[in-house]
């Protein structure tokens, strides 16, 4: 690494500034800050791709429709008939297609099927909620081969409760009675159920199968408690079904196999002899009926379990005394969202979505507990291991770090006969990073050695993989939210897509790299509220395709007040990043990145970045992420600095489809004043690009100060909270909002009103081990999970991408905005302080050794107190050896000097 010069950029602002300040004492200010861009074509007069590249490799594949005639809603479940079901019947040679609303088509396995036939319609009960709705499906293995063997499996979350095992039916509608969701919350339940449910599969009057909702049996119900987690995966194996539970965020469940059935996979005997009168008994000898089941003694009785359903007594979780539901077939999942068996092999196969820190594979064997809370993925989990474990612990075949997938979804092994080279391979995706993989077993290696090695095919940019389906020819498709979608699958496009310049100075981006002189069609933009990127310096633009003349939509971006604006296909968005590697000469830069973010042709955005030499004089495309180390000199020494350079993929993470894409340029965010360095002119960016012709529909230019408006931190005209809420909209909104779906039920956009953004006392998914925790709770930032979050590095850290360092500025101003918030009628909750490593609830508190520093309120607190950089927030009162009492509220550092705000 060589001593960078100081930036050109610096230099050029202030002398920009000084010739403005000259000339604002000789004649007017300019109203707008440019007079006109010059023409540039579509994707940066086309020197970027106009579709999204795929990173070559030594094999490479890409997504394509499966079936481009026929469109589904909110895909989450694909299944195909059995494979034996006899010619004739209704199912045969069909794919099922199920929304996460609860309706489920069918059509036949073709290509070129143009047709989708109703199967049947949940959505009156079903409630879809995070990762919730229509999970599952599973045929009988003997469909149509013989009597009582005509039916189908569904599973499901509802809002539908049950009444003695039976729906309530009030206004005789013949339809089930069904509440609001969310309702109220007791004890983190909502009012929803995780239901399994069992329906004759009969011919419909268009020759096309169905299911009968009048023969629904439901053969358990059980509550759903807080925000995820739900399971949903349903399989036969042999004459079994399998279905996976997950732990709904209460981390113990899913160790506990006596008062829940949660956590884990869970094998039943549906093969039953029905009486008529409501009571069955097993058809197989080799199964006994349920000796523990809902509802318990003492429990709520909307739930229900047991029903039409025997235990297999090979089982290997039984208590012949009933202490324990011996539905369980292994323990200690998290959120096993899907359950896959290999046709070839019997192996089942579950991807499980992490917490924090991994994602994880696991291959499902009888009696074997996976760890869950006390193991992630290959290392130690959030909780602390049992003395005694059940079961037989067992690691995952693979995990995955979050640079690689963030909610994994698990797939099937592929035996179809498209892509040879794939047969015996686990396919799975990441809804996160949107990367696809497969995995293949290794030979044996020496003890250590990893026996199943992950390749990643490609990154689907064309939308969010939620779920997989398997033909019976082995071929494998996905399924993507979204309304209206395709199902897709892969395909082998040997060199793969067009690359962007391997060179920044191939693009055109820039007229000058040393000057950083960018391309005339570029416009300048700035955020009031900047994104925190590790203290980086950032500079932005966007060239939105023209000939000069905007005088088409094509050349105009779609504006709205208050929502995301809608840019035009080839729009393109460049940042570049430095940064300071002098804290006492802020203008010593040294330069990182100039990432860019491209608006392909099918709509979506595609990103890629450039890493600049460490001379400056270039920078070099990226085929996959990096990390560095940089040492920035400080007036205590040099430290070091980790810079995340991000993968093609981890750009989706961020630019979501569901929040517009392209996430800084919006209207509260442009709404201020910024110096245009071409023209010397400061003016409002809004109003200039108004007058560049660049809305649609054009703005009303004296409605501009009414509009929306974003402030910085260090706005001193702002209020704290227009500022922490510019912040949270900056560093939260692009996945924190109702659309995204994304963990977290709160709406960090600056244009919603505080009072609805669910901020204030809103739920948590992970509370961190802290009590009593929202995510915000007013005057109490140690509680509010969003203040620990921001204040927080690795993997409890928020932003979760490429944070080596936290933004101190950002803390202490929401900090301080919490301690204003005050809600009405709040009762106070317990106080706590942290002491020699224990909370200690207040007044027990005993009084801290310390020792006062002069007459300033400064104490040093190091000899009693060991934060381990956790921030802190004490309330009550601290005797001191001279000075008085003092009344504080603090953030430590392992013992750092305290501020003390004395009574």
């Amino acid at each position: 690494m060589v001593c960078a010069r100081p930036s050109t950029r610096a230099a050029l602002a202030l002398l920009a500034i000084l010739l403005a300040t000259a000339a604002g004492s000789r004649a007017q200010a300019q109203e707008y800050g440019l007079d006109a861009v010059s023409p540039v074509g579509p994707f940066l007069d086309g020197a970027f791709p106009s579709s999204t590249p795929q990173v070559v490799q030594a094999d490479d594949y890409e997504l394509v429709p499966a079936f481009p005639n026929l469109r589904f809603d909110d895909t989450t479940v694909i299944v195909a008939s059995p494979p034996t079901t006899p010619s004739g019947h209704a199912t045969q040679g069909r794919l099922f297609v199920g929304s996460r609303a609860g309706v489920v088509y069918s059509f036949l396995d073709d290509p070129a099927a143009a047709e989708k036939d109703l199967f049947v319609d949940l959505s009156d009960r079903v409630a879809v909620v995070w990762d919730g709705g229509f999970l599952g499906l599973a045929f009988h293995p003997q469909l149509g081969l013989g009597v009582g063997s005509d039916y189908v499996f569904l599973y499901y979350s509802s809002h539908c409760p049950l009444v003695g095992g039976s729906y309530e039916d009030d206004d005789g509608d013949g339809n089930p009675d069904c509440q609001s969701y969310p309702s109220a919350s007791t004890g983190g339940f909502f009012g929803t159920y995780l239901r399994l449910a069992r329906y004759e599969v009969k011919t419909g009057p268009s020759g096309a199968p169905i299911a009968d909702l009048d023969t629904e049996e439901v053969l358990w119900t059980i509550r759903l408690y807080n925000g995820s987690h739900r399971g949903g995966g349903l399989v036969f194996d042999g004459p079994f079904l399998l279905a996976s539970i997950g732990d709904q965020f209460r981390y113990w469940t899913a160790q506990d196999i006596e008062e829940t059935l949660e956590g884990g996979i869970v094998r039943l005997d549906v093969d039953v002899l029905e009486a008529g009168d409501g009571s069955f008994s097993c058809a197989s000898s080799s199964s006994h009926l349920p000796r523990r089941h809902f509802p318990r003694p003492g429990g709520p009785d909307d739930e229900h379990s047991g029903h039409l359903y025997c235990i297999p007594d090979d089982n290997p979780f039984l208590d012949p005394g009933g202490g324990v539901f011996e539905e369980y077939f292994s323990i200690g999942h998290r959120a096993p969202h899907r359950l896959t068996r290999d046709p070839a092999t019997g192996t089942l196969w579950s991807g499980e979505v992490g917490e924090n820190t991994r994602e994880e594979v696991n291959v499902i064997l009888k009696g074997h507990n996976y760890g869950w809370p006390f193991r992630e993925g290959l290392i130690d989990g959030p909780r602390v291991e049992p003395s005694s474990i059940l079961g037989t612990l067992t690691d995952p075949v693979v995990d995955f770090d979050r640079s690689e997938a963030y909610a994994i979804i698990g797939g099937y092994v592929y035996r179809g006969t498209r892509l040879p080279e794939l047969t015996g391979g686990y396919l799975c995706a990441d809804y996160g990073t949107r990367n696809v993989w497969v995995l293949n077993t290794l030979p044996p290696g020496p003890p250590g050695t990893p026996s199943v090695e992950k390749t990643r095919l490609t990154t689907f940019t064309g939308g969010r993989v939620a779920t997989f389906g398997q033909s019976n020819d082995g071929e494998v498709y996905m399924g993507w939210l979204g309304g209206q979608k395709t199902l897709y699958q892969l395909a082998r496009i040997g060199g793969g897509s067009a690359e962007p310049p391997a060179w920044l100075s191939q693009t055109g981006a820039f007229d000058d790299l040393a000057s950083l002189d960018p391309h005339d069609g570029f416009v300048p933009y700035e955020m009031a509220a900047p994104f925190w990127s590790d203290a980086a310096l950032k500079t932005r633009w966007i060239a939105i395709p023209t000939d000069g003349v905007r005088d088409t939509l094509e050349e105009r971006t779609a504006f709205s007040a208050e929502g995301d604006w809608i840019h035009p296909i080839g729009t393109v968005l460049m940042k570049h990043f430095e940064l300071a590697i002098d804290e006492a000469t802020p203008q010593l830069t040294e330069r990182l990145e100039t990432r860019f973010l491209v608006k392909a042709e099918n709509g979506l955005y595609y990103g890629v970045t450039y890493r600049w030499l460490p001379d400056g004089s270039d920078a070099y495309l990226l085929s996959d992420g990096e990390d560095d180390t940089f040492s920035i000199q400080t007036p205590e020494g040099p430290r070091q600095q980790v810079w995340h350079f991000p993968t093609r993929g981890e750009c989706g993470l961020c630019h979501l489809e569901a929040s517009g894409g392209a996430v800084g340029p919006r209207t509260h965010q442009l709404n201020s004043e910024i110096l245009y360095a071409s023209t010397g002119r400061r003016a409002n960016q809004l109003l200039t690009w108004n007058h560049l012709g660049m809305f649609d529909p054009p703005l009303d230019e004296a409605s501009i100060p009414s509009l929306p408006r974003a402030r910085g931190l260090e706005d001193a005209t702002a209020s704290l909270e227009d500022r922490a809420r510019s912040y949270f909209d900056s560093n939260c909104s692009y996945c924190h909002r109702p659309e995204t779906g994304n963990r977290g039920s709160f709406d960090a956009r600056f244009t919603t009103p505080l009072r609805e953004q669910n901020l204030i006392y809103g739920s948590v998914d992970n509370d961190l081990g802290i009590d009593a925790a929202s995510v915000i709770v007013p005057s109490d930032p140690i509680h509010s999970i969003a203040w620990v979050r921001i204040s927080a590095l690795g993997a409890d850290g928020m932003p979760p991408l490429a944070k080596n360092l936290v933004d101190e500025a950002g803390v202490s101003l929401v900090w301080q905005w919490i301690l204003t918030l005050e809600e009405e009628g709040l009762t106070p909750g317990p106080e706590y302080a942290y002491y020699e490593g224990e909370w200690t609830q207040l007044p027990d508190f005993e009084t801290l050794p310390a020792v006062a520093t002069g007459n300033a309120p400064i104490f040093d607190l190091s000899p009693a107190l060991r934060s381990d950089a956790f921030a802190l927030r004490f309330r009550g009162t601290l005797q001191v050896t001279q000075g008085g009492v003092y009344t504080f509220y603090t953030t430590s550092d392992d013992g750092s000097a305290l501020w003390i705000d004395g009574q």
